[in-house]
């Protein structure tokens, strides 16, 4: 951005206090959720007590039925992005101590049609204070989409293939007519040159 289109906001510090989790999850359950309506149940998050000598917490994810029943209508049905996924997932709980990570969200009014409205409204929603990785079970379904995906990764994007028949190509020029004629002015001009002399 220039400097002459800045414009100084005001932020939301309300939520400052707040800890967040920070969660990252496998790119086929973020597909499903991008595509799930926002009214949907898409999983229950289960945290369980922590055992004495534990670090931390068991943390679960349990994909709701409709997540799982929810099928790529543009992919087909044997890739992995149509292929069944695990329904159960745990997630590795690590807490963020050298790091000042925050998140940040921004609200337009309803009624405005500006590409970069004035009334914009900046908050911090709050300092993540873990970071948790989720990570599905070992079990058949899991190891059938990662076969698939391994496989799909195999097939090369470009292949040899041997010609039967000669294929029409155009021989490129050797002299184009904008250099014939800039070599023709040019030999002009020079003979020119050479009279005034």
């Amino acid at each position: 951005m220039s400097a002459g289109h800045h414009t100084d906001r005001e932020l939301d510090l309300s939520n400052a206090g707040r800890g967040v989790w920070l969660v990252k999850v496998p790119k086929y359950i973020a597909a499903r959720w991008d595509r799930a309506p926002g009214s949907m149940d898409v999983g229950k998050l289960r945290i369980a007590n922590r055992v004495p000598g534990q670090k931390s917490s068991n943390v679960s994810l349990t994909l709701s039925q409709a997540v799982l029943a929810m099928k790529d209508e543009d992919k087909p049905k044997g890739s992995a992005e149509s292929a069944e996924i695990p329904r159960d997932h745990t997630l590795d709980v690590s807490t963020v101590t050298h790091q000042a990570l925050g998140v940040f969200s921004h609200q337009t009014p309803s009624n405005c049609n500006d590409v970069v409205p004035e009334s914009e409204k900046l908050v911090f929603e709050g300092q993540i204070v873990q970071k948790l990785e989720c990570r599905p079970q070992a079990n058949s379904k899991y190891m059938s989409l990662k076969l698939e995906a391994i496989r799909k990764a195999a097939i090369p994007k470009r292949v040899v293939k041997q010609l039967d028949r000669i294929v029409q190509n155009y021989k490129p020029v050797s002299d184009h007519k904008h250099n014939v004629s800039l070599r023709n002015l040019k030999q002009n001009y020079s003979f020119l040159a050479s009279i005034e002399i």
